[in-house]
């Protein structure tokens, strides 16, 4: 009976494929990509530390590990760090107390996160091996 998850070097190598996926979009903005790069690269590293792996780790054991549900994933780890960075401080006004607003650029700009983690998960999921692995059986599953 094969192995039900992939390897682990397999597992490293695509969180490290989705750490540079994830810093990629920098490159377009030109000669300021020299200092932004870096600086996503740290991001999207804390990013993939702190949430993806641990996020890996307790899905692995209840669902396959699908290009739909690594999307779903990357979607949330790149959008909601923003998304609650930005409703607290758009929330709270300095001079008046809590406002309760945030703007639709903070949305977009979620989003685009959101795109970007999307991307991370999709790399991740392909970097991790073929669709010979699953947890259980899931008859009638899209891989």
């Amino acid at each position: 009976m094969p192995d039900p998850y992939p390897q682990p070097g397999k597992v490293v190598l695509g969180l490290i494929a989705a750490i540079f996926v994830a810093a990629a979009p920098t490159g377009l903005l030109g000669s300021l990509s020299l200092y932004a790069f870096p600086i996503a690269l740290i991001i999207a590293t804390a990013h993939v530390v702190l949430l993806a792996t641990p996020a890996y780790l307790l899905l692995r054991s209840r669902y396959e590990a699908t290009y739909g549900i690594c999307a779903l994933a990357g979607l949330l780890i790149g959008a909601v760090p923003y998304a609650a960075i930005a409703l607290w401080y758009g929330a709270f006004d300095p001079h008046g107390g809590w406002s309760h607003s945030v703007s639709l650029d903070d949305f977009i700009r979620s989003l685009i996160f959101g795109a970007i983690g999307i991307a991370g998960g999709l790399v991740f999921r392909r970097v991790i091996g073929p669709d010979d692995f699953n947890v259980g059986p899931r008859s009638g599953s899209y891989r």
